[in-house]
Parts: structure tokens; sequence; C-alpha cells
């Protein structure tokens, strides 16, 4: 039965059996109104626009097209793809856009309106953020489940692991931060486990900040493990750092104090053998004040704590008052004043000092011997505690009176003595030890550079001046040097001194310059034809001194001149040499000059000028 609508005709457009009407073709329905079900083959499109579509792509399979390609896919499982076509089994939304940057974003409305995006699971099962990236596991934010230590702790992890038993951080519901490690449980403040559970950081409120090693609060400080604990607090402007003996994980702790620094700069040393002081502020122990700002260390005589050292070979357990200092040196424990800067070390009897791993020092006593006659330095077995400066022998003593003895020679105070250990007939200066000496005195530094001073050796006679010998570089390699020698000839001690003569590395042996300069162009340093121009005045040299003078204008043979003059006792100017070309020096009273007969005006030309004072005749100037 056909059936023509709209006056239309041609081919049946609708036609009715059964109680269906088949659309074949193109028509157009207004406003149809449909009580059971439209059957549709393949898709639903948008009038006028042929790239948008609702299609049925397959059995079970829904999918929605604009710009002619699929956007949204809903397969038969019920899951949902966008923009792809392929879904992985496990992902119940895929989002697939092909742009440089994809974006999941949830905009609340305007106003105070929120934001969310939530997991739901069963608590013993996990909720995950999971990247990746080429298809491998980069990282996992989540919540754990039946698996971990808590199913209500937030766990981060670096890596592909997407469960919370191996984590790289892990916050727990008390806030507890736990770095790749779960945290402890605790019941005061907030704490962060670095790396392993015995290491953690723990502020409290009001109470100060602290670095624990090897324990936790819960109801109390415990221990993680049974080794040893500690912990240093911060806590309202002091540090204070406490100690625990070992014992078993969880067993409660009672902290030992054994070091603090008060609010005002005292340290406090607490410990066996230790006196004990109160440090809050101007409460000290009467039995032992402190100056304000330094430490202070005090032996305790009971059960026998002596600080100080027992005689060579005496045991540990016959260590007594007879056979050991009795008292710990005291270090500002005597009448230095309160205001000094600095420490004193102190002691009515002697101070040892000992650097070998015998304690305290049983088998070699101490190498470094301190009493009120000086110091003592010697090697291995050295002094006992019944020994003074006075009377042992030692590689080095400074005594009181200044004086200074090396390898123990007997020498006059004032005076350093340096006494090799050379058979007879040898040599304590071996050129073939790149010069360095066998015994005696090596003085040097590191690279100083071309022209530069390195090693020296200073002296004076009381005052601030100084003369000095210093080793100066010879170019570029600093294995090639000579020497420089220097005077200090001014009254006032904060003056330079003065370089006055110089071995070059070639063995050379130069007198100070006056003037020694080699230079270019456009410097002025000569003058006009038959024209004398001053080089220096030698007036303000030294008398009883031989000069000796250098030219060449423009490095030319037939420019170069050199001239010798003496300058006497009685300032008088004598001229040993004179050897002339188209230059020519002369003395001009004190003045030393020089004169070119180029026949044209040279001043600006280049060349080189120098003058150096090459030696003298007075014994005492």
């Amino acid at each position: 039965m056909g059936i023509q609508l709209n006056g239309s005709s041609g081919a049946d457009i609708i036609s009715s059996s059964d109680g269906t009407i088949t659309i074949n073709g193109t028509s157009t329905v207004a406003n149809p109104i449909v009580t059971d079900t439209i059957t549709i083959s393949d898709k639903i499109s948008h009038t006028g626009d042929s790239n948008t579509h609702i299609r049925f792509a397959g059995d079970d399979t829904v999918t929605v097209e604009t710009a002619g390609t699929e956007r949204l896919r809903i397969n038969s499982t019920g899951q949902i793809g966008i923009s792809t076509q392929t879904i992985p089994s496990d992902a119940a939304v895929h989002i697939g856009l092909d742009g440089a940057r994809e974006y999941l974003r949830l905009d609340a409305d305007t106003g105070n309106n929120n934001a969310y995006i939530e997991l739901q699971a069963d608590d013993n099962r996990r909720k995950a953020i999971i990247f990746k990236s080429g298809g491998t596991r980069r990282g996992v934010i989540g919540v754990g489940d039946s698996d971990e230590s808590s199913a209500t702790s937030l766990f981060f992890s670096a890596s592909a692991n997407i469960g919370g038993n191996s984590p790289h951080m892990v916050i727990n519901s008390y806030g507890t931060i736990g770095q790749g490690v779960t945290p402890k449980t605790w019941s005061l403040g907030k704490a962060i486990h670095v790396g392993y559970a015995e290491n953690v950081m723990h502020g409290e409120s009001g109470n100060g900040f602290h670095m624990v090693q090897n324990a936790y609060y819960n109801s109390g400080w415990k221990k993680t493990s049974a080794d040893l604990s500690s912990i240093y607090t911060q806590w309202q402007g002091k540090h204070i750092w406490y100690g625990n003996a070992t014992g078993s994980a969880d067993a409660a702790i009672t902290w030992v104090e054994r070091l603090q620094i008060a609010t005002d700069g005292r340290l406090t040393i607490k410990g066996s053998g230790l006196g004990i002081t109160e440090v809050e502020p101007n409460n000290y122990n009467s039995s032992w004040a402190v100056a304000g700002g330094f430490i202070a260390l005090k032996g305790d005589l009971a059960g026998g704590n002596y600080w100080g050292w027992r005689q060579k070979l005496t045991a540990a357990g016959s260590v007594t008052q007879a056979n050991a200092e009795k008292k710990l040196p005291v270090l500002n424990d005597y009448t230095y004043p309160a205001s000094s800067a600095g420490m004193l070390i102190a002691s009515s009897a002697k101070i040892g000092f000992s650097a070998s791993d015998a304690s305290p020092q049983y088998a070699h006593g101490v190498t470094m011997l301190f009493d009120p006659t000086g110091l003592a330095i010697s090697g291995n077995n050295a002094f006992d505690c019944n020994d003074a400066v006075s009377t042992v022998t030692a590689k080095v003593k400074l005594r009181g009176s200044g004086k200074i003895e090396l390898n123990d020679p007997a020498e006059q105070s004032g005076r350093i003595t340096i006494k090799g250990a050379n058979s007879n007939g040898s040599t304590c200066y071996a050129v073939t030890n790149s010069g360095k000496a066998l015994q005696g005195i090596d003085v040097t530094c590191t690279t100083v550079g071309d022209g530069n001073f390195g090693g020296a050796i200073s002296l004076g006679c009381g005052g601030n001046g100084r003369s000095g010998i210093a080793a100066v570089q010879d170019g570029s390699d600093d294995d090639v040097n000579g020497l420089a020698f220097f005077t200090h000839g001014s009254n006032n001690g904060a003056h330079n001194a003065n370089r006055r003569m110089t071995i070059t590395s070639d063995g050379v042996i130069c007198g100070e310059p006056l003037i020694n300069r080699s230079f270019g162009t456009g410097n002025g340093h000569f003058a006009g034809n038959g024209v004398w121009k001053t080089i220096v005045d030698l007036s303000g040299w030294p008398n009883d001194a031989l000069f000796i003078a250098d030219v060449a204008m423009q490095h030319s043979a037939a420019y170069t001149a050199t001239f010798w003059v003496y300058k006497t006792n009685n300032a008088q100017y004598k001229v040993i040499h004179d050897q002339d070309s188209l230059c020519h020096w002369r003395m001009d009273g004190s003045n030393l000059q020089v004169q070119q007969n180029s026949g044209i005006d040279q001043t600006n030309t280049f060349g080189y000028q120098k003058v150096f004072m090459a030696l003298g005749m007075a014994i005492n100037p």
C-alpha cells in the first residue's frame, strides 16, 4: 500500500505496513510525534549540515561526529572514547586528542561555586591518578588499599608501581610525611621521615623544632629501632642536643641532655665525668662561674673521673689521683675578663695534646705539652703526665723567654737555629733537587704569573719597615724564576719597600731601574732634532753609585747610545763611558738628558729608554 503526502508525485516516499512506517529517500516531517520506537539503520544528521551526525556505527555502539570526524564513542561495554575509536580495555573514559596540548577542565559557574574531581572506591581498594608516557607508567598519586599499612594514606610514586606498598612519599591521615618510607604514628606535632623511618624532622606548636634520629613520639618518645637515639632541638632561642642509649624498638625514651647553646651564647657540655651546670640566665652553678659567651668545662673528681692524661703504661682500671692529673684544664675559669673576645685555655699545672688512638693516651703519652715555662712538641712515645717543658727532650720548644729551639739546640734567646742531620762532607742544598733545600727553609706559593713575586723573606730592625728577598717569576712558566731584593728607605713604616736589585733566571744582576720603558709611537719620549730632553734627575738618587743609561730610537743601531756616569760622595757627576750615535747622552747638572740628530722631529717616535743604578761604593750609606 503506497501513501503520498504533501502533494508530491513520483516514487512512494512513505509506506505503511503492519503498523510500521518506513521512510526512504529524503523527506521532511515537521514536529513528528513517536509513541514507540524509531529504528534508524545508520545515522541522524543535522539539516543543512552534512558533517554533523549521531551514528550507530555497529551493534551496541553509538558515535557522535562533527566536521566529518568522530568525536565521541560509547561501546558495548559502556566505555567512552573521546576523539578516538580505540579504547584500551582498562579505561572507562579514554581521551585521544591530536592537538599540541590536551586538557580536561572542570569550570565552576560564577560566584562561589567549586569544582571537584572525585574518585570513589571501597576502603580496601586503591584510588589513584596514573601518569604515563610512551605507554609506560611514570608516576602515581593515590590512596592506599588493604595491601598497604594504611588505607587512608595518600601516596606519591615516581615509578610504574600503581600500588602504595613501595611509595616515594606517603602522607598519612595525621599529616605525617614519609619520604621513601611509611611514616610512624605520631601524636604530637607534624613530622617528616627522610629516606628511612629513623630519620625525622619534627615540629610542634610552641615547643620547638627537632631533628630526630631513631625516635618518634606517640604518647611519649619511643625508639624506632634498637640502636642509639639522638635529637637536636631548637626551642625558644636555644639549641639543645640530647642522646639516649640502645634499647628495644618502640621502647620508651628518656632523653639525656648533652650540649646546649643558651640564648645569650653560653655553651654547656654535659656528660659522664663533666660538671653539669644550670644554663638558665644568671643562674650559674656557684662552684664555677663562666664569662658570658665562653666555654666552661670542669672535671668531676668524684668516682675517679679525672680529666687529664694518665701515666704511660698505666691501665685504665688503676687510674687514681696519684697517677693522673687531678683536674680538667679549665677553659675561661680563671681571671679572663667577661668582656674579652676569645677563649682562654688555662691550667694550674699543665696541658697535653695527643693524636694517638690510645685513650686516654695509655701507650704514647701526649705529643704536645704546655706548662708555665712554654711549649714542647715531639714524636711518638713523647711526654708523660709528670713531665715538664724545661726538662724534657723535644723536637721543638717554644720557651717563655721567647726562645725557639728546633731539634733541641742550645741557642740564644731570640734566635732560631735549624740544624740538619747531614753527615760530614754531605750537602744540605743539592742543585739536583729542583733547587729545593734538603734541610733548612723552603718558601714557595702557588703560581703568581710573569713578573710577580712568589716565596719571600722579610727582615726588619724593630720598626714597621721591612727589607726583603723574594722569588720573581720570569715568563709564563712558574718553574723559571729569579730573585728580587727590596729595601725600605723611608722613616715612615707605613711606606712601601722599593725594589733595588734583581738577579734574573739567567744569572744577570740588574740594579734598580730609574727608567725602564719600551714604547710605541705617540708617547712623547723623544724631542725635535738637536733638542736635549731630560730623562731623569739624579739629584734624588744615592751618592757613591754608578748609573748606566741605554737608549735606542726606533730600535735602530744608528740611533743606539750608551752612557755611564758615577755620582760621587759629594754629588759630583763623572762620565766614565759615552758611546754616541745619532742619539747622544749628557749630564746637565744633575739632569741626565738625551738628544737625537736625525734631522727631523722625532718627539713621538718609538724605541726604548733605560737608566739603572748599577752598584755603589758606600759601605754604610
